[in-house]
């Protein structure tokens, strides 16, 4: 029920995926492992949520649900990313940021504006010193475009 598949790639070597899937666990957490009987030690640091094992110790149908829900709008937020939809990923992280505001769940809008500030600063283009120094304000510059 946990097991999405998906194949991506091909990748130079696999530290470069590696790489990129680290990056973006802290993104969107998502879990590594098969179902067991606590949550995971990643889910503690917050890489692992909802933790499937979580799910599953969860008695309460309408939690387990909501859970269940979150771990798939995860999986499928990866997806998008990893096939290049990183726009759309951006707009929904942002609605759904506004909306926890709108609510007033500060907590969980400040959670996603965290994610949101990494995936922009991992999909950000990187500009050499040489860059900076011709143009001091070429970070902004590239933010404009």
């Amino acid at each position: 029920e946990y097991s999405l598949k998906y194949v991506f790639g091909p990748y130079i070597d696999s530290g470069s995926a590696k790489y990129i899937l680290k990056l973006l666990r802290r993104i969107i957490p998502y879990a590594q492992h098969k179902v067991g009987k606590r949550p995971c030690i990643y889910h503690q640091i917050g890489l692992c949520n909802p933790c499937p094992n979580q799910i599953e110790l969860t008695g309460d149908p309408e939690q387990k649900a909501a859970l269940l829900l979150k771990y798939k709008q995860n999986i499928r937020l990866l997806k998008s990313i990893l096939s290049g939809h990183i726009s759309e990923v951006q707009k929904e992280l942002e609605k759904a940021m506004h909306e926890y505001s709108k609510e007033e769940h500060y907590e969980e809008a400040n959670q996603l504006k965290k994610a949101l500030d990494r995936l922009v600063y991992v999909v950000s283009p990187k500009a050499s010193v040489e860059g900076y120094i011709e143009n001091p304000y070429l970070l902004s510059d590239i933010h404009e475009k």
